[in-house]
């Protein structure tokens, strides 16, 4: 039997065992009709000493299936890959009508009716916030790396298409927010965007030659994960542009970057918000503020509790 929603994060020992956590709380308590009894699945893609008892406890009784598999063979220090491979896996294997793919730093405020695609949409996603890893187009920096992925997948860069990231302004070739992306699963975007990103470690071919240094919501990125920032989500637009599937721009309210709330104003009613590295903000402060998110009485009440209870999703180093 077909479901109507399944939801997806990768969940591994450490910072994202709370992250995923209140990720899946918060869809219970606040995804209404939409997704508040969707299928759940957390995916652990890579060999682990295994989740605390506790959360494994927490899990079963928000009715998540934890899928414990060797899924990402690459090696790579690269968190996202988990993703890729998870999203790929969940795709082939589950049966459901709307596939919808998160990172596990991300939280819903409200019930997400946009997730809920019309009968011709394929994909839906956010912009991505800033440039990064993108291109501009010729002469760009990281040019090269968006037209070799593009051949690999036997298109013409030409044909990814363009947006306007949504802090910056900048007119890049289209990529989309790997935080929340909903999708059909029988289309195959998923799986191809798996391949696709396989066949790029064989070849090495990553958008940075020299690391960066930052943090995300799991901590200080690994010097060789950091060239390949970027690359999950590189390999999602290629994939649809190989495939020829549009996507859906999800509104504003949806994969709200509150970590740059100071950039881009927080919507009124903010429905899913991407939080990456402001908890450590928010866990370390005497009285944790929350206000910017606009948030409902009983979303407030619910995270200034979260805040407590997961303070240990604290970034350090």
């Amino acid at each position: 039997m077909t479901s109507a929603f399944a939801l997806v994060a990768c969940i591994e020992p450490g910072a994202l065992e709370p992250q995923s956590l209140l990720l899946f709380e918060s869809v219970r308590r606040f995804g209404g009709a939409v997704i508040g009894d969707a299928e759940l699945h957390a995916f652990s893609p890579r060999p682990h000493g295994g989740l605390r008892a506790s959360t494994c406890a927490r899990l079963e009784q928000l009715g998540v299936v934890h899928h414990s598999s060797h899924l990402n063979r690459t090696g790579l220090t690269y968190g996202s890959a988990n993703r890729v491979y998870a999203a790929a896996w969940a795709e082939r294997h589950l049966e459901v009508d709307l596939l919808c793919v998160l990172d596990s730093d991300t939280l819903f405020l409200a019930e997400p009716t946009a997730l809920l695609l019309g009968a011709d949409d394929s994909f839906g996603a956010r912009p991505v916030d800033t440039k990064g890893s993108c291109s501009v187009g010729p002469g760009d920096v990281f040019e090269p790396y968006w037209s070799e992925l593009s051949r690999l997948a036997g298109v013409s860069v030409e044909e990814v298409g363009w947006l306007r990231t949504t802090v910056d302004d900048v007119r890049v070739r289209a990529s989309y927010n790997g935080g929340l992306m909903v999708c059909r699963p029988e289309l195959g975007v998923l799986g191809r965007a798996a391949e696709l990103f396989g066949t790029s470690v064989e070849r090495g071919l990553t958008p940075r030659k020299e690391p960066i240094d930052f943090v995300t919501g799991t901590g200080r990125v690994d010097p060789n994960a950091s060239l390949w920032w970027g690359s999950s989500q590189a390999v999602m637009s290629v994939a649809l542009a190989a495939l020829g599937h549009g996507v859906v721009e999800l509104p504003s309210a949806y994969n709200v970057p509150i970590h740059l709330a100071d950039r881009l104003p927080v919507p009124d009613r903010p429905v899913h918000v991407h939080y990456h590295s402001i908890w450590d903000e928010l866990a370390q402060a005497d009285a944790p503020s929350i206000a910017p998110l606009h948030a409902r009485a009983e979303v407030s009440e619910w995270l200034v509790d979260a805040i407590d209870r997961y303070g240990h999703l604290r970034v350090t180093g």
